[in-house]
Order: structure tokens, then C-alpha cells, then sequence
């Protein structure tokens, strides 16, 4: 992705990317040396490795090196994020009765749930292993243990709250800062919650810190909904658009169970274009946000980068950046 290439000769975005690779490979290595040969991995994909599979855990390792002054633990901090990042996903194909591959298990068999079972087992074990192997503390691996399960809790007891379906529609700014402030926003925080715990900080930068992530997320949950909200729809899940819908647009809980039970396909930029519109520029003001914190801390983006940053985030959630653009946006 051109977008990503330029953005990634940024030193900063550089250093972070190198050391988000570096980590990928240790993870996959050490779950390897645990599993032996009782259950065999297969080579990491290539593909795995690629700049745009692993934005958000560079964006996350470079917040947090601009909020830290020299930080002392930050392979630490990027082994921690890939655990957090295999446990959410492993979570996600469980509840969505899905599969997106963290491990290349060879010899498992294709059950998409106990591979998720095993996937959670797994990255579990290769934390505790990195921590013992680099730092023979059990303190630290106390404090990992603790702080890493404290920060996915608000996500995880959202999570367990929606899944009975279908939920109420509830009004926008309770999706935003209730549902997907937990759901999205504290997950986005997470990242940051064991660096608080082991090193001094300035709190102006943890704030901002927070703001970028937590802005940030909230501001992709935003294009999610929007490329989601067909299947949203149909299961039954919390989504803005459908807020937006009823509480903006004047339409009805009872249309919205008419959608639920169409049997067609539909795309919600095409069907429902002036919500996408409203729910567009709630996007465009979290990413200023972000974008305002992110300088705060030092970590500045001039008016290009962040064009290109959204429409990337745009390309990364497959909503289309050019079908999203109101004509004052243009």
C-alpha cells in the first residue's frame, strides 16, 4: 500500500514496525519450541508480516514509546500487545463463529473453535515463557499477568452484555460513549496500561496518550459500523448506523426488524447513504482528536499524513474512502 510505505519511512513508524516484526517471530518461534512436536506449527506466512497486517500494533508500540521517555521495556510491551492481539482474535472467531489465523497449526485439524481454544492456551503460555526467559522475575510476571487481564475486562464484559440478541437500539451518543468507548476505545487503551504500571510518566502526556488511542479506536469502530451494519442488522448487534437510522433518519425499531428479515445482500453506503454521511463525520472529528493528541506527545502528522492515515484506515476496514466523502470533504 503506497499510503503505508510512505507513512513507515518515518523513523518513529520505523523503529516500531522493525520491532513489531521481531516480536511476530519470537512469538511464533516460542510457541513452536512449546508445542514440540505434539502439535506442530507450520512456517509464519510471509503475509503475516506484511506493513499493512500490522498497522495498529506499530501505532500502538509508537504512542507508546512518544509517551514514555526512554523506555525501558519495550520488547516487553510489543510481546504483551501480540499475546493481547492473539487472545482478542481467538475471543472474536469464538463469538462470531469465525477464524482468523494467529498459529499455522499443521496438525490440528480444521475445527475453527478448538483452534481458537488452543490459540488462547498457546499465547498465553508464550507470555509467560518471554517473561521468565528475559526477566526470571515473578514479579514481573505478576504484574504482566494482572495488568494485561484488567486491561481487556471493560472490552470482554461488553462483549458478554451484547450477547443476548437482538439488543435495544440505544441512542447515538450511548453507542459511542458507552458501548463503543468500552468495546472499541478501552481496548485501544489497553497497550498502555503495563508501561503505566513500570515506568514514571508525565501525566499531560498519558492523557494525550489515551486520548489518541482511545479517539483513534472509536474512530475505526465508526467505519466498522459502517461496513458491518448488514450483518449488525441481521444478529442483532449494537450498531450506530442503526442509531443513527432510528433516533436521526425517523425511522422505526419495526423497519429495522423488516431489514432483518430481507433475505437480499445490501451494502449500507449504497442503501443507506446519507446515515453513512452523518456517521462519516463522526469518524472525521474522533480522528482530529486523535490526531490533535497524537501531537501533544510530540508525534505530529502534517494535513497529507493524516489524509493518508484515514483513508488507509479506510482501505484496512474495506469501506470505500471515496464513496464515504461528502462533497464539502472533497
Amino acid at each position: 500500500m503506497n499510503i503505508l510505505t510512505d507513512l513507515i519511512v518515518r523513523s518513529d513508524l520505523q523503529q516500531a514496525l522493525e520491532l513489531q516484526i521481531r516480536t511476530q517471530k519470537n512469538f511464533h518461534d516460542i510457541a513452536g519450541k512449546i508445542l514440540g512436536d505434539s502439535c506442530r506449527l507450520g512456517p509464519l506466512p510471509q503475509s503475516s508480516l506484511e506493513l499493512e497486517r500490522n498497522f495498529f500494533s506499530t501505532f500502538f508500540l509508537a504512542v507508546t514509546g512518544y509517551m514514555l521517555d526512554g523506555p525501558r521495556y519495550m520488547p516487553l510491551y510489543a510481546m504483551l500487545n501480540q499475546s493481547m492481539r492473539a487472545w482478542v482474535t481467538a475471543c472474536d472467531n469464538i463469538l462470531d463463529d469465525e477464524y482468523k489465523e494467529i498459529f499455522p497449526f499443521v496438525t490440528v485439524g480444521r475445527g475453527p473453535r478448538m483452534r481458537s481454544v488452543l490459540t488462547l492456551l498457546v499465547a498465553d503460555r508464550v507470555m509467560v515463557e518471554f517473561v521468565l526467559e528475559n526477566y526470571n522475575s515473578p514479579d514481573m510476571l505478576r504484574q504482566v499477568g494482572r495488568h494485561s487481564l484488567s486491561a481487556l475486562l471493560s472490552s470482554a464484559i461488553q462483549e458478554s452484555q451484547e450477547e443476548v440478541r437482538p439488543v435495544s437500539i440505544l441512542p447515538p451518543d450511548r453507542i459511542l460513549n458507552d458501548i463503543h468507548a468500552r468495546k472499541t476505545g478501552d481496548l485501544f487503551v489497553a497497550p498502555l496500561e503495563l508501561p503505566l504500571a513500570l515506568e514514571q510518566t508525565q501525566p499531560q502526556k498519558v492523557h494525550a496518550a489515551k486520548t489518541a488511542l482511545r479517539q483513534f479506536g472509536l474512530a475505526c469502530q465508526i467505519l466498522d459500523d459502517i461496513k458491518d451494519m448488514p450483518d449488525d442488522v441481521i444478529a442483532g448487534r449494537h450498531n450506530l448506523l442503526v442509531s443513527l437510522m432510528c433516533f436521526g433518519h425517523a425511522q422505526s425499531p419495526d423497519y429495522v426488524e423488516s431489514l432483518r428479515r430481507e433475505a437480499q445482500q445490501w451494502n449500507a453506503v449504497e442503501r443507506f447513504k446519507p446515515v453513512c454521511d452523518d456517521a462519516w463525520t463522526l469518524a472525521l472529528e474522533r480522528f482530529g482528536a486523535a490526531f490533535d493528541a497524537m501531537a501533544e506527545i510530540g508525534m505530529e502528522f502534517n494535513h497529507e499524513q493524516r489524509s493518508g492515515i484515514m483513508e488507509l484506515m479506510c482501505q484496512l476496514l474495506r469501506v470505500s474512502p471515496l464513496a464515504m466523502l461528502t462533497e464539502k470533504d472533497r
